[in-house]
């Protein structure tokens, strides 16, 4: 009786060893695999950008080459998606991942077409039938680069291969491989503030309405400056990035002033008629009359720099018709820092 107890455990075993042997997912004669190039170039990170943003979403199309998997009537094994850098999973989870540059991640995605079980975000495993032939699905695959934390890094995102997607036992002979060459993926990090308070009030004198001597006329003429500072982002990759920076100003334009003149926007109980506000900027020397719209280029911040910027202005009293009555002039107008 010990006896065959014994026989029935090693041919169990044995079974059990052949299925094991004998059971695969293969690949066929003729394969090939296909790769991404993940071209998804140059990222410009903004200060206001909150943590979370897709910074940048990239979709590249993915079509059958006609290469097949052919699954015997074995033990049924995996197809698997896996990540090839070993970055770590991010704060933010969800699949994002960390990458070489400091608060930036990346998420990689694939969709087959008419076979979404087998879509997902990276990584992930899908199990495979037996007595079935698999071929890659059209589709598509996505690129996402995240914001993952207040302060970013500038610089370009390590070349190799980011991904793979094989059939158990076959991580040499993937269906599908995403990579990136050279520097494909640059990240640039730029940080401007206005310095003091960020919202100045520039105080014009009171000036006599009979010094006015026509549209267009001028007075009460008030200097003040913006400053402002800047910082590059810090870039650990030796790979040099840079932003273009500069001002945009935006205002409500007076009626019939071309948009050069902001309007009054005193109480009315309290207004002045006939006369808004001017502001101007002297920049290298350049004394212009700022319209609705303009833009101020400042100059270009690289990774790994600190920069001050002192932009002098001047804000007037200009008349917008032809009679002029006392009373308060208030404008507002809105700077925005830009980068690209």
């Amino acid at each position: 009786m010990k006896m065959k107890i014994v026989n029935t455990l090693l041919l169990l075993a044995g079974t059990a060893g052949l299925s094991e042997a004998y059971a695969a997912c293969t690949p066929q004669s003729g394969f090939r695999s296909q790769d991404v190039s993940m071209s998804v170039g140059r990222v410009v990170v903004r200060p206001s950008d909150a943590v979370g943003t897709i910074l940048r979403k990239a979709t590249f199309p993915i079509s059958s080459n006609g290469s097949t998997i052919r699954c015997d009537s074995g033990t049924a094994s995996t197809i698997n998606a896996v990540l090839s850098q070993g970055f770590t999973l991010s704060p933010s989870g969800n699949s994002i991942y960390n990458t070489n540059i400091p608060g930036i991640g990346i998420r990689l995605y694939r969709e087959a077409e008419g076979a979404s079980g087998f879509s997902g975000y990276y990584p992930y495993s899908r199990a495979l039938s037996r007595n079935t032939t698999y071929n890659l699905a059209n589709g598509y695959f996505v690129v996402e680069i995240v914001k993952t934390a207040p302060t970013t890094g500038s610089g370009t995102l390590v070349p190799g291969q980011y991904s793979s997607y094989y059939v158990n036992g076959y991580a040499n002979q993937p269906l599908l491989t995403s990579t990136v060459y050279g520097n494909a993926i640059t990240i640039a990090s730029s940080s401007c503030e206005i310095q003091g308070n960020i919202n100045k009030v520039v105080q014009l004198p009171t000036v006599n309405k009979a010094d006015f001597k026509g549209v267009g006329s001028t007075q009460g003429e008030q200097a003040f400056d913006l400053n402002i500072l800047c910082n590059g982002g810090k870039n650990p990759t030796g790979y040099e990035e840079s932003n273009k920076i500069s001002l945009s100003f935006d205002y409500n334009a007076a009626a019939n002033t071309n948009n050069q003149v902001i309007n009054n926007d005193a109480p009315a109980n309290t207004r002045a008629r006939g006369v808004g506000t001017q502001i101007l900027w002297n920049y290298q020397n350049q004394n212009k009359v700022i319209a609705k719209g303009d833009k101020l280029a400042l100059g270009t911040l690289s990774s790994n720099q600190t920069l001050q910027y002192n932009v002098p202005m001047k804000a007037r009293y200009y008349q917008t018709e032809p009679t002029v009555s006392p009373g308060t002039v208030r404008g507002m107008a809105t700077v925005t820092i830009e980068y690209d």
